[in-house]
């Protein structure tokens, strides 16, 4: 009698299949993550250089007995460590500056889509 050994060494096509879906789905949770870590890292980045312009204010404020009229005025008018701040957002836009009265101003990032309100940070009250 005659022995057939049917024996195979390998995987099925099921089995890849299941893999392949397995790391596919573990690759989409990590790009997920990343990509809220870094915009919630331009957010708290946007957000200290913001705290950064406030003291350049108040500093510039007390100086000259008013806030100024331009946010670039700080730079042109100021000392270091003020002198280097840096009036662009980690999206790559001015700060949105706007002078109120001789004590009060508006200091406003557009967040990543500058077209949507719903994303803007505020410096007053810390909100995006």
């Amino acid at each position: 009698m005659k022995q057939t050994s049917s024996s195979r060494s390998g995987f099925t096509l099921v089995e890849l299949l299941v893999t392949t879906a397995i790391i596919g789905i573990l690759i989409g949770i990590v790009f997920g993550v990343s990509g809220l870590a870094a915009k919630k890292s331009d957010n708290s980045k946007a957000l200290a250089e913001m705290h950064k312009i406030r003291n350049a204010l108040e500093e510039y404020r007390l100086q000259f007995g008013s806030y100024p009229t331009q946010l670039t005025n700080i730079v042109q008018r100021m000392d270091e460590p003020f002198k280097s701040t840096k009036l662009i957002d980690p999206w790559g836009r001015n700060y949105i500056y706007s002078n109120n009265s001789a004590y009060a101003y508006t200091l406003i990032s557009a967040g990543p889509k500058p077209t949507d309100i719903s994303d803007d940070i505020d410096s007053a009250s810390g909100n995006f």
